[in-house]
């Protein structure tokens, strides 16, 4: 990307966005945790993102120095389609 303009307004975006969800989740944590289990429930519900947060940009980093930007964008695409399946065959729903 050129310039900092069009990072900023993406990273500014992804921010709001992902404090818009932060509601849902909570609630969706909630309802599917057991109540004397409810802090287990949202400690595991942070842990991935905690862990990525923290070694996602060495990877990104990486795949960009060898490969550019492109395989970047298939790699994190190829993240959320395996999120959503495990979503859609490890979750079991009442």
């Amino acid at each position: 990307m050129g310039g900092v303009l069009p990072f900023t307004i993406l990273y500014l975006g992804h921010g709001f966005f992902n404090f818009l969800s932060m509601a849902a989740n909570s609630s969706i944590i909630a309802k599917l945790s057991p109540g004397r289990q409810r802090g287990l429930g949202f400690a595991l519900y942070f842990l991935p993102g905690s862990v990525m947060g923290a070694v996602a940009p060495m990877i990104a980093a990486l795949i960009a120095d060898n490969l550019g930007m492109y395989p970047i964008f298939i790699a994190s695409f190829a993240a959320y389609v395996a999120a959503v399946l495990v979503l859609l065959l490890g979750v079991k729903v009442d």
